[in-house]
């Protein structure tokens, strides 16, 4: 697995992984999960920590974590191996 291109911007998580880009997006109340730019899942609610899956064209499947007190974290496996942490 060819992992590149690890972006952390302010709610926004994004990382290529073989030439495919995961994306995740924390706005407000509501996170997405972007796959090739195409939503793939998303939470609405301010209760809990989010928890996303999806997959890759291939097939592989992807899980998303996103949590914090102070700063948001976000957690990224593909075929569960962690590919970002932030």
């Amino acid at each position: 697995m060819k992992i590149t291109n690890k972006n952390v911007k302010s709610g926004v998580w994004s990382v290529d992984i073989d030439g495919v880009n995961v994306r995740v997006e924390n706005k407000l109340s509501t996170v997405k999960l972007f796959v090739k730019d195409e939503l793939q899942d998303i939470y609405l609610g301010m209760i809990g920590c989010p928890h996303l899956t999806g997959a890759l064209p291939d097939g592989r499947p992807i899980k998303v974590a996103v949590g914090g007190d102070f700063k948001m974290h976000c957690y990224i496996f593909v075929d569960n191996k962690l590919v970002i942490e932030d």
